[in-house]
């Protein structure tokens, strides 16, 4: 998913697919893999109406190279759901949970609440 909330044009029940990159120098970046799959077709409801979507499960590991604020380096999953409707062709709900080795789990729910439709 991109930052704009747009799912993948064109995804379908069955779909996996993976993501490798990097962030930062080598010495101190971090590497991330995503694992995604789809699954659908499915509706949800949200604040703004309900709709049909397909549901696609992320999870990723994150290693973050030994050095800075941890000598040791650092590896911690994180999980996101993304309910994508095609009929919008964006995501109307998104989940994440992330559990970080030295720091508390991070939680985060994003619902589409309204849209301006043209009289």
């Amino acid at each position: 998913m991109d930052p704009g909330g747009r799912g993948l044009p064109g995804v379908a029940a069955g779909q996996t697919w993976q993501t490798d990159y990097r962030v930062g120098d080598p010495a101190s970046g971090a590497d991330f893999r995503w694992t995604a799959s789809a699954s659908g077709p499915t509706e949800i409801a949200v604040p703004a109406d309900r709709f049909v979507v397909f549901l696609i499960r992320y999870s990723r590991v994150v290693a973050r190279a030994p050095g800075g604020r941890m000598p040791g380096g650092y590896r911690g999953p994180a999980e996101a759901c993304v309910w994508h409707a095609p009929e919008l062709g964006r995501v109307v709900r998104f989940e994440f949970e992330a559990r970080p080795q030295f720091s508390a789990r991070e939680q985060q729910a994003i619902e589409l609440t309204r849209i301006a439709r043209a009289p």
